[in-house]
């Protein structure tokens, strides 16, 4: 597991990671084996694990589905409650950064929490098929922005392991 998502015990260190790279290189896995440390670092009180400390992984597309969701008019859930989870969590793995529908919404939606996570510090991971010079031009400059000052950039190279 990478030195910045080891617990505050081990570093102070709560940069966040973009993981950029072809399909089937790995990023998810990546994604996912430093969730599973991460995880494993965790106290838990009786076997009850504070909402905060819970890590959440992601698909953006899903998540965007889930947010609009709310507006439905049987939903009884807010947008701001939907999205205070993803905003609130010590870990948040956005998967597949790019894949989504841009619409202005879908660009607001990311921007609220990409910013809020990245200007309190907040350990994300967000890998994507897109470069940030990509991301600038296809969702944002903002967004591109807020990502780079987040943490560091991962970029895997390699062959689409699925095809294999």
């Amino acid at each position: 597991m990478p030195k910045l998502f080891r617990t505050a015990k081990e570093t102070n260190d709560n940069r966040s990671l973009f993981i950029t790279g072809d399909c089937g290189v790995g990023k998810t896995y990546t994604a996912v084996s430093i969730l599973r440390g991460f995880v494993k670092n965790l106290s838990c009180d009786n076997f009850v694990m504070p909402l905060k400390n819970t890590p959440i992984f992601v698909n953006v597309p899903e998540l965007l589905i889930k947010i609009r969701a709310c507006f439905n008019s049987d939903s009884k859930t807010s947008e701001e409650e939907m999205l205070r989870k993803y905003l609130d969590t010590k870990l948040l793995v956005l998967d597949d950064l790019g894949a989504e529908k841009t619409t202005e919404w879908a660009l607001q939606s990311l921007y609220v929490i990409i910013n809020k996570r990245g200007s309190e510090g907040m350990q994300t991971i967000i890998t994507s098929n897109l470069t940030l010079d990509e991301i600038k031009d296809n969702l944002s400059d903002r967004i591109a922005s807020r990502i780079k000052g987040m943490g560091k950039i991962v970029v895997m190279k390699g062959k689409d392991r699925r095809l294999r």
